[in-house]
């Protein structure tokens, strides 16, 4: 039986043989639509149109079994695992999503799916296991890591010993203001009436520069609860010893040590 292909198939469609290259206008008229951010962009009624087919799909898929088999997923992850993306892949990947926004459905999306999870309801990491976590994130082991340009003092006080020392003095003062007496809002723990500077300073002078960070986490003076007190930022900025008016202070009562602590990086203080 002899069959014409041509009935079936539309004219011309083997006109591309080896060789066959595209006209310069041919070329011109398939760019157009790839024009301005180097991707296809559709118009509104097309990501509309789109929106509403993935919601389809997504209601067809509920309550069925992952397409892949277990075997498969735990395949894929192996794959994926230790694997880490350029830094020029990460920029790409920036660069993309520069400008888009969230639609205002997004969290309430997330928030009805969340209703009736209790998988962590009630559940408290213990203070061995928070303490481990912050040691595993501190320095270079974390991803914000720029090679020791954070100031000592900040460091100190974004360790987990600072945290633990500054939840105990709130707690201690019943989350008040011991100058105006507000309750709750936004609350600073002070040291007093040994200012953090002066201990900064006096454990400078005792045992130099080396190692600073982990000689400041092992000193005692600056976990003395008693040497605490819980202000808001108003009745703080007023006293003697905030900010840069501490540090200053600070050298009067420890002479000896020249360093300007506020500008001592974590570099310095190895």
């Amino acid at each position: 039986m002899i069959m014409c292909y041509n009935t079936y198939m539309p004219t011309g469609i083997y006109q591309h043989q080896k060789g066959y290259k595209l006209s310069e206008e041919r070329r011109k008229k398939l760019c157009v639509p790839k024009k301005g951010a180097g991707i296809y962009q559709r118009t509104e009624q097309q990501i509309e149109n789109l929106r509403i087919h993935i919601k389809k799909i997504s209601k067809l898929n509920i309550g069925k079994k992952h397409p892949h088999s277990l075997e498969t997923i735990e395949k894929i992850r192996l794959s994926h695992l230790g694997k880490k993306h350029t830094e020029e892949h990460k920029r790409n990947i920036s660069l993309g999503n520069m400008g888009k926004k969230m639609p205002d459905s997004f969290g309430e999306n997330i928030s009805k799916r969340m209703i009736g999870n209790k998988c962590a309801l009630g559940k408290k990491q213990t203070i061995e296991h928070r303490r481990k976590f912050s040691e595993s994130h501190r320095g270079e082991k974390s991803y914000l890591w720029k090679g020791g340009i954070s100031p000592v003092r900040n460091l100190i006080r974004g360790s987990f010993q600072y945290r633990n020392w500054r939840n105990e003095i709130f707690n201690n003062n019943n989350y008040t203001c011991v100058e105006c007496g507000q309750h709750g809002g936004y609350l600073e723990a002070d040291h007093y009436p040994v200012p953090f500077s002066a201990i900064l300073n006096k454990l400078i002078v005792e045992q130099g520069l080396e190692n600073l960070l982990e000689k400041a986490l092992n000193y005692e003076l600056f976990w003395i609860v008693e040497n605490g007190r819980t202000l808001c930022e108003e009745c703080h900025k007023k006293t003697d010893n905030y900010g840069f008016k501490g540090n200053r202070k600070a050298e009067k009562s420890y002479p000896q040590s020249a360093v300007k602590t506020p500008y001592l990086t974590k570099e310095e203080g190895k």
